[in-house]
C-alpha cells in the first residue's frame, strides 16, 4: 500500500506531476485548480492514460497520529496521511455515454455507448464502435444480431457492467448484464455477455467481440 506522508489530506495532491510517476505510471494528471475537485472532503483527480483516456476517481486517505518524538517535538501538525482506497467515479457515466469511439472514452463508456445506440435500434452507429474485424460494418453486424444468441444486444432495455478486467494495456474485458422486457426469461429477465476490447492505431477503444454465457 502507498503511503502518503503530508501535512493535509488534500495538499499531498497539489503536486501533480510527482504524484503521477509515484502512483500512475505512464499516465498523468489533471488537477482542477478550483476547490470542485475535493468531494466530501476527498481528492477527486482526473488522471489521463497514455491514449488520451479520462477518468475521475476519489482518494480517500485516512489520517493516523504521528506518535514519533520528532513529530511529538515538532510544531507543525502530527497526522500522517495515508491513501486507503482508489475508486472510479462513474456517476456522471450516464451524462457522457458517446456517440462515437474517441481516445479520451474509457472502454466502460463504449461499451455502453454502443449498447445505447443498439437500444436506439441504430445499427449503423452501434457497428462504429467495433474494431475492424468480420463485425465491423453494419451489414454485417446486423446479421450477428438477428442470430439468436446475439438478439438481446438488440432488444434489451438496460445494461450494467457487472465486473471488468485490464488483462494488458490494450485489452479490456467486462461481464456485461443486459435487462430483457419480457421477465420470464431465465435470471429474472437478464442475459449475460462477455465483452471484448481493444486499442486501435488511433488510440481509442473498440469493441472486438461480445459473446453470450
Amino acid at each position: 500500500m502507498l503511503c502518503l506522508v503530508k501535512n493535509g489530506p488534500g495538499t499531498c495532491l497539489h503536486s501533480s506531476s510527482s504524484l503521477s510517476s509515484q502512483i500512475i505510471p505512464r499516465f498523468r494528471m489533471r488537477i482542477p485548480r478550483s476547490r470542485d475537485w475535493m468531494c466530501n472532503g476527498h481528492p477527486r483527480p482526473r488522471p489521463i492514460g497514455c491514449t488520451g483516456e479520462e477518468s475521475v476517481f476519489e482518494w480517500r486517505l485516512q489520517g493516523q497520529e504521528d506518535t514519533s518524538e520528532s513529530a511529538t517535538s515538532s510544531s507543525s501538525s502530527n497526522m500522517d496521511w495515508r491513501l486507503a482506497s482508489v475508486q472510479r467515479d462513474g456517476s456522471n457515466d450516464e451524462d457522457e455515454i458517446p456517440e462515437r469511439p474517441h481516445p479520451r472514452w474509457a472502454p466502460e463508456l463504449i461499451i455502453m455507448g454502443q449498447l445505447a445506440a443498439l437500444r436506439r435500434g441504430d445499427v449503423v452507429r452501434a457497428a462504429a464502435f467495433n474494431m475492424n474485424n468480420s463485425l465491423s460494418g453494419a451489414t454485417a453486424y446486423r446479421t450477428l444480431l438477428r442470430q439468436a444468441s446475439s438478439h438481446a444486444l438488440l432488444t434489451h432495455t438496460a445494461a450494467t457492467i457487472q465486473a471488468s478486467a485490464l488483462p494488458s494495456q490494450r485489452a479490456f474485458v467486462a461481464e456485461v448484464h443486459l435487462t430483457m422486457q419480457h421477465s420470464r426469461l431465465l435470471e429474472g429477465g437478464r442475459r449475460r455477455f462477455l465483452f471484448r476490447l481493444g486499442l486501435d492505431p488511433s488510440g481509442c477503444w473498440r469493441v472486438e467481440s461480445q459473446t453470450p454465457f
